[in-house]
């Protein structure tokens, strides 16, 4: 893995393997996939970021920038590809590098957990998947923000076969609002103004959830919805639109669950 720190006298560059980060074991480099084995990417539009991976029975996997911590607690490996981003279209470039897990997989509940060093950046997350026949069957795919402070979550679910799968954000009014003020920093959104005022909308519906009008939030979301939709293409780039509508939906569907 390639680590950039910052000290006094400038940038230093310090090269390290990834694998002795994680449990300095060289078994990492001889993975051997079993029954059912998985591949999950992220990477970084802007900057590097790194996952950390949490199977159902809690054992981890990857590395985070918060604490500066590696694991490899079941049969994997992670460490920095050295390809760039596949899943950015028209926004392609060959770095940041993408950091690739590759890993066994069993039947449940997985939460991944994405982080950067220091700069907000866009990313994206991808995934396949093969089955007992070592036919690659489908993946998954998400995108958000995330900088140095503010690491982003997901629920992961993986079926018996990868067949079944899901990928969700775990979303609360304070990660809306922290997407709102990334893509305004990663100038995704154009203009102070439109920030401002989806970010007082997003205030409205947490002041509303937080006295229990469930209601009253939902609306406040739809138009924070309505606003992006309009803005789109215009004062707000569609990666940001995505992000925020999905963020939105996530918590009108737990509002009105309530």
């Amino acid at each position: 893995m390639k680590y950039i720190a910052q000290t006094n006298s400038g940038i230093v560059n310090v090269f390290f393997s990834m694998v002795l980060l994680l449990l300095t074991s060289q078994a990492a480099f001889a993975y051997e996939p079993g029954s059912k084995s998985a591949q999950i990417n992220c990477v970084g539009s802007e900057k590097e970021v790194a996952c950390i991976l949490i199977d159902p029975q809690q054992r981890k996997l990857g590395y985070d920038f918060e604490t500066d911590e590696g694991f490899e607690e079941w049969n994997g490996t992670a460490s920095y590809a050295g390809i760039g981003c596949d899943d950015c279209g028209d926004e392609y470039v060959p770095e940041p590098e993408a950091f690739e897990m590759l890993f066994d997989f069993i039947v449940g509940e997985y939460t991944i957990k994405v982080s950067t060093e220091k700069e907000p950046t866009l990313f994206y997350l991808s995934g396949s998947f093969v089955d007992d026949d070592e036919r690659k069957i489908g993946g998954i795919k998400a995108t958000g923000f995330v900088e140095r402070g503010a690491p982003v979550s997901f629920k992961i679910y993986l079926g018996d076969t990868g067949n079944e799968k899901s990928i969700v954000k775990v979303v609360s009014f304070a990660v809306l609002k922290q997407d709102i003020r990334l893509a305004r920093k990663l100038e995704r959104i154009r203009n102070d103004g439109i920030m401002t005022s989806l970010l007082k909308k997003a205030e409205a519906a947490e002041d509303a959830a937080n006295r229990g009008q469930y209601k009253a939030a939902v609306n406040q979301l739809k138009a924070l919805m309505s606003e992006v939709k309009a803005q789109t293409g215009k004062h707000l780039d569609e990666r940001a639109a995505t992000i925020l509508t999905e963020d939105a939906e996530y918590l009108i569907k737990e509002l009105e669950a309530k």
